[in-house]
C-alpha cells in the first residue's frame, strides 16, 4: 500500500522488480500516493511490477506513471472510485531499443473523476473495460494521443465489448483505440459517454477507433461521437438512439474524416424497431461509409451538408428527416431503391445511382 492514510512514493527503475498479490495506491481518504515504473537495466529487461490487482486512487489521490519502457503486469485494475477522490495513470515513452511503456491489467474500470492517459507510444492492453462516474460531469477518461519517435502510435487495445457510461475516450494526434468486440456508449438512463476522435499524426497517419463488432452510440443514455481532422472510425453495424429516450449523435467534419459501417446504420433505432433520437451529422468533406441498409427512423435526422454519405445498401425512410443541402450521396448498386413511408426528406442536388427510386409520395 503506497499512501494509505499518509503520503507515499514507489520508484521501480533501472530494471527493478517488484511483485505482491495485491496494490494499493492512495487507498484512503487524505493520502497521496505515486508509483513509478521507468526504464531498463543495461540488458533491455524492463522495470517490472507485476500484481495480481491494482487500485489507484479510491480513496485518495493516487498516480501510476509508467515511462522509459517500464512495464506493469497486473490482474484487475480500478482507476479511482469516491468522486471526491481520483486516480490518474500516465503511459508513455520508449526505452534505448524502441520497446514502448506498456500496462496489461486483464481488466481496467475508470471511474469518477480518474483518467488514463497514453502519450508518446506508449501502450496499454486489456480485457473487459468500463469507463464510468456517478454523473456526467464527473466521468473517466481514456486519452490515447500521438506516436514515439519513430512514429509508432499510442496504442489502446481491449479483448472485449467496450461499455462508456458517463465519461470519456479520446484518440487524437494518430493515436489508436482497438476494440475486439462491440461497442456501448451510455449503456444506462442519465448517462452521457463522448467519443472524440480527432487529426492525424505528423505523417498523415489517422487517429483511429476501430472496433471488431458493432457500436451503439446512445444505447439508452445520451451517446457522442465527434470525428474530426482527418481521424477514422470504423465498426461493423452502427445505432445512434437505440431505446426509447435514448439520444445519440454523431458528427463527421473535415477532409478525411471518416466513419465507416461495414454493416448497416440505424439513425433513431435498431435494425428492427424505432427508439430513440437520431442524429448523424456530415459536414466540410467528412464521409460515412454504409455497407447495407441505412434506416432513419421517425426521430431521426441526417444532415448532409458539404460532406459524402456512400451508400452500399437500401436507404430506409422511417420517417425521419434527410437534409440534404450540399456534398455528396454515392450510391453504389444499381438495384438500390430508396423506400419512403412517412416523413420529409429534402433530397436538393442528390446524385443518385442509374436505378435509385424515388416511391409513390416521396417528397
Amino acid at each position: 500500500r503506497i499512501g494509505n492514510g499518509g503520503d507515499g512514493t514507489l520508484s521501480i527503475t533501472n530494471g527493478g522488480l517488484v511483485t505482491n498479490s495485491g496494490g494499493y495506491i492512495a487507498d484512503q481518504a487524505g493520502s497521496t500516493g505515486v508509483i513509478t515504473v521507468d526504464g531498463t537495466d543495461p540488458n533491455g529487461n524492463p522495470s517490472t511490477w507485476s500484481s495480481s490487482f491494482v487500485r489507484i486512487g479510491r480513496f485518495g489521490n493516487g498516480t501510476l506513471n509508467v515511462t522509459g519502457g517500464g512495464l506493469i503486469s497486473s490482474g484487475a485494475a480500478i482507476v479511482g472510485f469516491d468522486p471526491n477522490a481520483g486516480g490518474t495513470v500516465n503511459v508513455g515513452g520508449i526505452d534505448a531499443n524502441g520497446n514502448p511503456s506498456s500496462w496489461n491489467p486483464s481488466s481496467l474500470t475508470i471511474d469518477n473523476t480518474s483518467s488514463v492517459n497514453l502519450t508518446g507510444g506508449g501502450m496499454v492492453s486489456t480485457g473487459l473495460f468500463v469507463i464510468n462516474g456517478d454523473d456526467p460531469n464527473s466521468g473517466g477518461t481514456l486519452s490515447v494521443d500521438g506516436t514515439d519517435t519513430n512514429g509508432n502510435p499510442s496504442t489502446f487495445t481491449q479483448s472485449g465489448m467496450l461499455n462508456i457510461g458517463n465519461g470519456s475516450l479520446s484518440a487524437t494526434t494518430g493515436g489508436v483505440v482497438s476494440i475486439s468486440s462491440s461497442g456501448f456508449i451510455a449503456n444506462s438512463a442519465d448517462e452521457t459517454g463522448i467519443v472524440t476522435v480527432d487529426g492525424t499524426d505528423p505523417n498523415g497517419n489517422a487517429s483511429l477507433w476501430s472496433l471488431g463488432g458493432s457500436l451503439a452510440i446512445g444505447s439508452v443514455g445520451n451517446g457522442i461521437v465527434n470525428v474530426s481532422g482527418g481521424g477514422r472510425v470504423s465498426n461493423t453495424s452502427g445505432i445512434l438512439g437505440r431505446d426509447p429516450n435514448s439520444v445519440g449523435t454523431v458528427t463527421v467534419v473535415g477532409s478525411g474524416s471518416t466513419w465507416s459501417n461495414s454493416a448497416e446504420l440505424s439513425v433513431a433505432g435498431s435494425a428492427s424497431s424505432p427508439g430513440g433520437t437520431g442524429t448523424l451529422n456530415i459536414q466540410d468533406s467528412g464521409l460515412v461509409e454504409v455497407g447495407s441498409t441505412f434506416r432513419i427512423w421517425t426521430d431521426g435526422t441526417v444532415n448532409l451538408s458539404g460532406g459524402t454519405l456512400t451508400l452500399n445498401g437500401p436507404l430506409l425512410d422511417g420517417g425521419g428527416t434527410f437534409n440534404f443541402t450540399s456534398g455528396t450521396m454515392n450510391v453504389n448498386d444499381a438495384t438500390q431503391q430508396l423506400i419512403a413511408s412517412s416523413g420529409d426528406i429534402a433530397l436538393g442536388g442528390l446524385i443518385l445511382g442509374p436505378a435509385f427510386v424515388l416511391s409513390t409520395g416521396q417528397t
